[in-house]
């Protein structure tokens, strides 16, 4: 579908979503994109007043955007930290916590984690796209280990909010890893992380042929039976 010519206002967003101390104002673009609006107040900590929301240790929502005012501090599950203000643009990995800085609201642009940042969980994380990787090898053990391996080096990075991993009864050789995302781009940053390439090429290497990949949008899904 040919790119359409679109005009939004954040005066008119397509959906809001706010709790103590924040709001996030959402439109949406063709193909299912959406742009959001961050406001957080002073005093606003997201491991505070977003973490009951987001159901994460966490925040799992990769971010791309603009600020426009105040000042915000971020420290990544690996110890790294930033602090920017307005004018500056960040591009921040899953796996961090923030908090405005000062007496000014912070107001920032995102153009890439806003559909999923502080979407509130209903029984579980959100799902709006899967991935399903089949390949056959006469190596599963060493697949198991290597996939332990990803997990560990991976932990606090990757996007994934749920996997598994099943073999065919019927074709012992044959396994199937079924992974689950928040959404497609969140797909796409896991699959961005140096670890997930490195054992990508490795995982490769012990396959009798290339693994096959298909993309999945969840169009629908339904509840346990009660």
């Amino acid at each position: 579908m040919a790119q359409p010519l679109e005009h939004m206002s954040f005066d008119k967003p397509d959906e809001v979503r706010e709790g103590e101390n924040w709001r996030l104002e959402l439109v949406n673009l063709a193909g299912g994109a959406q742009v959001g609006r961050m406001t957080v107040q002073p005093g606003w900590r997201w491991s505070e007043h977003v973490r009951p929301v987001a159901g994460t240790e966490w925040c799992m929502a990769p971010h791309q955007q603009y600020q426009i005012s105040g000042r915000i501090h971020v420290v990544m599950s690996d110890g790294a930290e930033l602090e920017y203000g307005p004018g500056e643009v960040t591009s921040l990995p899953p796996g961090h916590d923030a908090w405005v800085v000062g007496d000014e609201p912070v107001v920032a642009i995102d153009w890439q984690g806003a559909s999923v940042w502080a979407r509130k969980q209903e029984g579980g994380a959100t799902v709006s796209f899967v991935q399903i990787i089949e390949f056959t090898t006469s190596r599963g053990d060493e697949c198991n280990a290597l996939l332990d391996e990803w997990l560990e080096r991976t932990e606090g990075k990757r996007t994934a909010t749920r996997g598994m991993q099943a073999r065919d009864r019927d074709r012992d050789d044959t396994y199937v890893e079924i992974v689950e995302f928040p959404s497609y781009e969140d797909a796409m940053t896991n699959s961005e992380l140096p670890e997930t390439g490195e054992v990508a090429a490795r995982l490769a290497e012990l396959c009798d042929g290339p693994p096959t990949f298909r993309n999945l949008d969840v169009i629908r899904d339904w509840p346990a039976q009660s």
